[in-house]
């Protein structure tokens, strides 16, 4: 598979490398930050429209997010680059003027 030299296409790339099966379908997390906690009512409103399975991740509940609170939006699809990139794009327009974007995603294996 011949993805972008990018963050996203670097991602995929190791999945590739550990054997993952592109052809089945897996929950995605995609991870959506805030320049300052918590984000407007309107920000969850919308991306709540848009993605009704958006859930709010309060600071500290998840060490892996460094203390900082976000909005998790997972997507059960297969894993395309196509998929990454437009989520990513789409949720960054809707939450711009939120002060929101969306740059980090992860396949949910537990």
């Amino acid at each position: 598979m011949n993805w972008p030299d990018n963050a996203d296409g670097d991602a995929l790339r190791q999945l590739a490398a550990e054997n993952f099966d592109f052809s089945r379908q897996y929950p995605v997390e995609f991870k959506i930050d805030f320049s300052a906690w918590p984000p407007p009512p309107a920000a969850i409103a919308a991306l709540g429209a848009a993605y009704p399975a958006a859930t709010r991740i309060e600071p500290g509940s998840d060490a892996a997010a460094g203390d900082k609170g976000y909005l998790s939006l997972r997507i059960n699809d297969t894993i395309t680059y196509e998929l990454i990139a437009g989520v990513q794009s789409e949720v960054t327009r809707l939450m711009k003027q939120y002060g929101g974007w969306c740059y980090s995603w992860g396949v949910v294996t537990d």
